[in-house]
This record gives C-alpha cells, structure tokens and sequence, in this order.
C-alpha cells in the first residue's frame, strides 16, 4: 500500500499573522498576568515560539529562513534566562535578531537575491534598483535598532525596557515605513512580468 503524502499548502495571511505574532503575545500576557515573572513568560514564549513553527512546517512543509533562525535565537537566549534565571539573555535577543536582519539585508542588496521580494511582490513590485535601495536603507535602519537595544537594555529595568522595546519600537518601525514612502513610490512599476531581483 503506497503512502500518501502531505501536499504543502499556502498559508493564508491571517493564519500567518496570527503565527507571527501569537508568541509575542503568550509573553506578554504572560507576564502582565501572570505576576510579572519574566522567567515564567520567557518559558512559555519559547513553547509558543517552537509551536508556531511546528505548525508552519505542518502546513508548508518547509521553514523559511528567517523564523527559523529567529526560533533558533528564541530557543538559545530563553534556555539561558531560564538556566541562570536572568531575564538579561532574552533582553540580548532582539539586537542578535536586528544584526542578522541588517546582514541578510546587506547580502540581499549587494548579491541581487532579494529574500523580501516573494513576500512582498504581492503587494508592489518595483525595479532592481529602487529593491537595492531599499534593502540598504532597511539594513541601517536594523543595525541602528540593535545599537537602540543594546544601550536600552542596559540601562533600564526589565519591565520598562519591555514597554519601550513592544510599544516603542514598534511606533519606530512605523515611522520609518512612512519615511520611505516618497522613495518607494518613485521605484514602483506597474508590469507585473518584472520581478524585484531573483527570489
């Protein structure tokens, strides 16, 4: 008897969303109720990390590079918040998370292999060269946010840095994502035949 095997699936954005973003809020529920325990959030953060990318891989039959290595980070920095007990290792990972983002960035625009361009050319397409641009203004903008990190965490108290890292940096990548409009809009191409760079 022949096996028969799991066809991958496209995953819809919401589902996707809901992946992206459901660890984050296990940890932060977890913490504004759960006592304010930074270890205990930590732990479940982790669980839900790995359960969302299980559930991808059901799904797709495949990891992309990113969530897999971000799930990687979140696994390492909160095994060691747990084993020593000291939330200073999950507060580390968000400026590993931005260095790695401005290198693939980096790599992206220097070699032409555009990793955004089969997420994002659903939504706009532009030529090579405004891709280019963009992926170096988004790779500062990532390095600059790890440097943020780095001097927040050291500076202020866990459950303040927490506040500033969720509500404060999201408001930044916001703002940098308004910022670049008037450029983005001058890169935009209407042929849907061009492709931003190699996927």
């Amino acid at each position: 008897m022949s096996e028969i095997k799991q066809q991958p699936r496209k995953m819809s954005h919401r589902t996707r969303t809901v992946l992206d973003f459901g660890p984050l809020v296990v940890f932060l529920a977890a913490y504004y109720f759960g006592g304010k325990d930074p270890i205990l959030a930590t732990g479940l953060f982790v669980v839900a990390t790995f359960i969302a990318l299980a559930i991808i891989y059901v799904i797709e039959r495949k990891i992309a590079p990113l969530p897999l290595i971000t799930g990687v980070i979140v696994g390492l920095f909160g095994g060691l918040t747990i084993y020593f007990n000291n939330e200073a290792f999950i507060m580390m990972k968000p400026t590993i998370v931005y260095v790695l983002m401005s290198g693939a960035l980096f790599a992206s625009a220097m070699t032409g292999k555009n990793f955004l361009g089969s997420a994002m050319s659903p939504y706009m397409k532009m030529s090579p060269e405004g891709w280019k641009g963009f992926l170096l203004r988004f790779s500062t903008f990532c390095l600059l946010m790890a440097g943020l990190n780095e001097i927040l965490r050291r500076v202020l108290e866990f459950e303040l840095w927490l506040d500033v890292k969720v509500f404060g940096f999201m408001a930044l990548f916001f703002l940098f994502s308004m910022s670049q409009a008037p450029y983005l809009s001058k890169h935009i191409i209407e042929d849907d035949e061009l492709m931003p760079f190699e996927d």
